[in-house]
């Protein structure tokens, strides 16, 4: 995912400049359609990244955040018995 060439532009350039960390620093939770709908929401580690690159999407869920999240999710409700 390229967001900017150090070759022709600062990182501070590219960091504040750049389309595409524009469009990421704008996106809202209820832009992720998928995972804005999810019960663990609130309690979720979600990594876009991680998202980009096992889905391909950084819009939609990661497999293993929801992994995780819905682990941890079960062991607080276990021990809250």
């Amino acid at each position: 995912y390229e967001v900017g060439d150090l070759k022709k532009n600062s990182f501070s350039e590219i960091w504040y400049n750049s389309p595409q960390l524009q469009y990421l620093r704008s996106l809202t939770i209820s832009k992720l359609t998928k995972c804005s709908k999810c019960q663990l929401l609130d309690s979720c580690a979600r990594c876009p990244g991680l998202a980009f690159l096992e889905g391909g999407d950084l819009l939609g869920p990661s497999p293993e955040n929801c992994r995780v999240s819905y682990a941890t999710a079960k062991i607080h409700k276990e021990r809250r018995c």
